[in-house]
C-alpha cells in the first residue's frame, strides 16, 4: 500500500502547481493596471506640456498601419504577439507585446489599443551605448526634421497631432501617441474627476475638524 502511495505522491509532485502561478500573474496584472493608468497620464502630460517641434512628416507605425488601425490589421502584419495584456486601466485598454529586429537592433515593441484601435505604441532599445543612441536620434532627426539644423530631443508633433517622444534612461524608449485619441480624452477626464472628488473630500474633512474643535 505504501509503495502505491509513494508512486502517487511522486507523480503529483511532477505536475506543475498552477495556483501560485495564477495568483502571482493575477497580482502582476492588477499592478500593471494601476501602474499603466499613471503611466498613460504621465506620457500624455509630457507630450502636451513639454517643448515640442512641428514636422510635416506623418507619424505612424508604417505606411499602411496608422493610428486607428485595428488589431486584425496588426496581426496580419506582425502575426500573434509574444504576450497580450488585457483590461489595462478602467477603460479596458489592451497591450500587444512584440520582439522585433529594427536594423541590427533587438527591440521590444508595445502596441496599445482602445476599443480595438491603435492609439499608442513604443519601442524600447536595450544596451545601445552612446553610439547606438546617437545613431537612432540622428535618424529621427533626418526623417522627421530634415530642415531643422539642431534637434535637442524635443517632442515631435505632426499635422494630425500625433506625437513622438524620446526618453533616454537606462534604455532608449521612443513613444508614439495620438494626442486626439478617445482614450487620452477619457482617461484625462477620469483623472480630473478623481482629483475633484479628492479635493471635495479633503475640504469636507477640513470643515468637519474646523467646526468641531
Amino acid at each position: 500500500m505504501n509503495k502505491y502511495l509513494n508512486k502517487i505522491k511522486d507523480l503529483l509532485s511532477r505536475i506543475p502547481f498552477r495556483g501560485k502561478e495564477y495568483f502571482y500573474r493575477k497580482n502582476y496584472n492588477s499592478s500593471m493596471i494601476r501602474e499603466h493608468a499613471d503611466f498613460y497620464l504621465t506620457v500624455y502630460k509630457k507630450a502636451t506640456s513639454l517643448e515640442h517641434i512641428r514636422t510635416n512628416v506623418e507619424i505612424g507605425l508604417s505606411r499602411n498601419l496608422k493610428f486607428g488601425c485595428t488589431i486584425k490589421e496588426i496581426k496580419a502584419k506582425f502575426r500573434e504577439p509574444s504576450d497580450h495584456l488585457k483590461n489595462i486601466t478602467s477603460l479596458n485598454a489592451e497591450i500587444y507585446l512584440y520582439k522585433m529586429l529594427i536594423g541590427n537592433h533587438k527591440v521590444k515593441c508595445q502596441l496599445h489599443f482602445f476599443e480595438g484601435k491603435l492609439f499608442m505604441y513604443k519601442y524600447v532599445f536595450h544596451y545601445l551605448g552612446n553610439d547606438g543612441i546617437n545613431e537612432i536620434i540622428n535618424i529621427i532627426h533626418e526623417k522627421y526634421l530634415p530642415d531643422v539644423e539642431i534637434y535637442s530631443k524635443q517632442n515631435i508633433i505632426d499635422p494630425n497631432n500625433n506625437c513622438l517622444n524620446i526618453d533616454e534612461g537606462i534604455d532608449l524608449t521612443i513613444s508614439y501617441l495620438s494626442l486626439d485619441s478617445d482614450f487620452f480624452k477619457k482617461i484625462t477626464n477620469i483623472s480630473r474627476n478623481k482629483e475633484q472628488r479628492l479635493k471635495k473630500r479633503e475640504s469636507a474633512l477640513y470643515n468637519d475638524i474646523f467646526n468641531r474643535i
